[in-house]
């Protein structure tokens, strides 16, 4: 808990710049 909720908030803000950088991948 104590370390999860920093890894989950850098988690959601990554995971937003992971799904445009995923389509970028798929395109390619």
């Amino acid at each position: 808990e104590y370390i999860r909720d920093d890894i989950i908030e850098c988690w959601e803000r990554s995971s937003k710049v992971g799904i445009y950088t995923n389509i970028d991948k798929k395109d390619k």
